[in-house]
């Protein structure tokens, strides 16, 4: 560190004297070293009592609000999901000297690691971060390439509204509270539809159909009502909804939903309609029982898989809405379509092959990253016996 820091080095000293005297915090003291206490220094810009307070909330969120989790998942020597490698952090720093790490979602696969592997992985890697890669930018600061090639229904699933909170409390600071309560709803409606028109509507999710006018801004007036559909390949036609007409669920699937999966989609996607998905949203016609019975009939008939907001969609808008209030305050968000857009913000000869770089995986990223998360087993041992008891 050096002796041309003497405020920090200051700043060191007086951090580890208030732990001696922390009525909690004490108990950890000998296991929080150097390299640990000066990344939380670094992420509040020396500033001592607010890194005391991070501290705490590092290990009240931990020990205190999800001690099972840390016990049975955060001990580096029993996560196999560090030999997988969803993230790795680039040996390229920007010219702010902040750290960039890539989250690669095609590596991780439900059915063998589950989602609370894949968060103690992005868990220990913060932690070695902190501690050992980005103490070279001012407050901490780094950057998050998520390559979403691969992603699909089985990954969704796993993102509840519960466990997104969960990914905030050990990620961002507890003010971010405050942000979602107060964010607008018209601002996430737009985050919500920004999300699913660039994730899921694009050619990973190409047979995805949807009939949502929340979404796609269906009119109704006072004397005109029409229901219409449509796909990555193309817009099925409209119906029209006769005047007076007493929306019902017999109605919903002998005029709406018969015209449309029965005729309009054979029409539209041939031989693959078995691959094709449907999504409506949760009106009182579209899940009553009639409706939900035709649905489980549609399937092995025609292969058409009907689905609604009750299911993983609903939570699609729900986990957009959180993540975009959040991002907005804490975040710049950027949404790639192709590597040149990509390479405006980083240059390609940084970067891997797999998006769009010059470099193989051994020259573009650290080697010595789960290393040094796996010399770290006593602090997450000493973790696990403080949630046990707590």
């Amino acid at each position: 560190m050096g002796t041309q820091y003497p405020n920090k080095i200051s700043a060191l000293v007086e951090l580890k004297s208030k732990l001696a005297e922390h009525q909690k915090l004490h108990k950890i003291e000998d296991i929080l070293d150097d390299a640990m206490l000066i990344g939380f220094l670094n992420g509040k810009k020396y500033n001592v009592n607010d890194s005391l307070k991070c501290l705490e909330q590092f290990v009240y969120i931990r020990t205190e609000k999800y001690p099972s989790f840390s016990m049975k998942y955060l001990i580096p020597s029993t996560l196999p999901m560090l030999d997988v490698q969803c993230i790795r952090t680039l040996k390229y720093m920007d010219k702010g000297c902040r750290r960039i790490g890539v989250g690669q979602i095609s590596l991780w696969d439900p059915s063998k690691n589950n989602v609370h592997e894949l968060l103690a992985e992005n868990v220990l890697h913060l932690d070695e971060s902190i501690r050992n890669y980005m103490t070279h930018s001012e407050g901490n600061e780094f950057i998050m390439i998520i390559d979403m090639a691969g992603f699909c229904v089985q990954h969704f699933r796993n993102a509840t509204p519960s466990r997104i909170v969960q990914y905030f409390d050990f990620f961002l600071p507890p003010e971010a509270e405050t942000v979602i309560s107060n964010s607008s709803r018209k601002n996430l409606a737009r985050v919500c539809k920004q999300f699913y028109l660039n994730i899921l509507l694009r050619n990973r999710s190409e047979l995805l159909v949807t009939i949502d006018e929340e979404l796609f801004s269906l009119q109704v007036t006072n004397w005109l009502m029409v229901v219409g559909a449509m796909s990555c390949r193309g817009v099925l036609p409209l119906i029209k909804v006769p005047q007076k007409v007493k929306e019902s669920s017999k109605y919903y699937v002998d005029l709406v939903l018969k015209p449309l999966l029965e005729y309009n989609f054979p029409n539209l996607h041939g031989k693959i309609i078995i691959k094709v998905i449907f999504h409506h949203d949760g009106a009182s016609s579209q899940t009553a029982k009639l409706t939900q019975d035709y649905a489980n009939d549609l399937e092995p008939r025609l292969g058409i898989k009907i689905i609604w907001n009750n299911g993983v969609w609903k939570k699609l808008k729900r986990v957009s809405q959180l993540l975009g209030a959040v991002g907005e305050a804490f975040l710049k968000l950027f949404i790639h379509d192709d590597f040149a857009s990509l390479h405006d913000h980083l240059p390609a000869t940084a970067l891997p092959v797999s998006l769009g770089g010059h470099l193989s995986d051994e020259d573009a990223f650290e080697n010595e990253f789960v290393p040094g998360i796996r010399n770290q087993e006593r602090f997450y041992t000493r973790m696990a016996e403080l949630a046990m008891v707590s």
